[in-house]
């Protein structure tokens, strides 16, 4: 008796999940053409090499955005970005993660169409609405628009995005990959490396002939100075070290102010085989200290761990 009870209840709960595929099959079949695939790249591969501008632009509330531009002399890209009391960062960007974004988007990828021009009409559509946070990106050479479209995190359906191009209706579902890329903020994008690969302009650790350390006092005298060259004991230790340190803390030069009072500063300077010369300077800024590099308009914020792990020979 219980077992046929048992049976009598399975079969219902059979007969349920049938029914509701059944419900679930037939609205996808009246909105069939919701589902439709398609199989495209967001950028055309023959555009890939020609691609010298990305510009990311933050839609919410008005827009913020961040503009990558590549140099066409030495292949290296710079991120120029507007921050707090409208202060530009111009920063060298991580070439890595730029040609991740540029290979992301030319690959081909499957979408769904979920929303588009007759589906909407006479209703207010979902997506993309003015108070909505989502991002535009354009991919250009000089003035040249290549591809131009709008991407926006679901709400509610975990890694899944809505994609969308600036010049038609229609609105795709695609899988999540595109989502380590939504971001205008130097965070992401910046080589936070304190001698960055733009200002190292292709010269390595093996270049490095020289390393100088030098303290200034509040006034910006000279205090201390001691240097290491090739062949000299933890040399090449140090060079590694210095060449290795990063952050991902970016923002604006200092103001003037800031310098006002400070009772020390450190420089780090590095001689080349070739004569040539870089260099950083870091400023103490409460527990943390500010590094200020010789090129671009930018600065990093590192830790005291990494401050004393570059070897200043003076550092308290």
């Amino acid at each position: 008796m219980h077992k046929k009870k048992r049976l009598t209840y399975i079969l219902y709960g059979i007969c349920f999940v049938l029914l509701c595929t059944g419900i679930a099959g037939s609205i996808a079949g009246k909105n069939g053409k919701n589902l439709k695939e398609i199989k495209t790249a967001l950028l055309n591969p023959k555009y890939t090499t020609e691609v010298n501008c990305i510009r990311i632009i933050l839609h919410k509330s008005g827009q913020n955005e961040l503009i990558l531009r590549k140099n066409e002399k030495n292949a290296m890209w710079t991120g120029i970005f507007e921050g707090k009391n409208n202060k530009k960062i111009h920063f060298p960007a991580d070439n890595r993660q730029v040609d991740s974004l540029i290979e992301n988007t030319r690959k081909v990828r499957s979408m769904y169409i979920i929303s588009d021009s007759d589906a909407q009409k006479g209703t207010k559509s979902p997506f993309f609405a003015p108070n909505d946070e989502f991002f535009g990106f354009e991919f250009l050479r000089d003035e040249r628009l290549f591809s131009h479209f709008y991407v926006q995190k679901s709400k509610n359906a975990g890694r899944r995005l809505y994609i969308k191009s600036a010049s038609a209706p229609s609105v795709y579902g695609a899988d999540g990959d595109l989502s380590a890329f939504l971001s205008i903020y130097p965070a992401l994008w910046a080589d936070g490396k304190l001698f960055s690969e733009y200002a190292l302009g292709g010269k390595t650790t093996d270049d490095v002939q020289k390393i100088v350390y030098i303290l200034y006092d509040k006034t910006g005298g000279i205090s201390d100075q001691k240097s290491f060259a090739a062949g000299d004991a933890d040399f090449d230790r140090r060079v590694s070290d210095i060449l290795a340190a990063r952050t991902s803390r970016i923002g604006a030069k200092p103001d003037s102010v800031f310098f006002d009072g400070l009772e020390k500063s450190y420089e780090i300077r590095l001689e080349f085989a070739d004569g040539e010369k870089r260099r950083i300077v870091i400023y103490p800024a409460s527990d943390d200290f500010i590094v200020v590099p010789d090129s671009l308009d930018y600065s990093l914020e590192i830790s005291a761990w990494t401050a004393s792990s570059i070897g200043i020979p003076f550092f308290e």
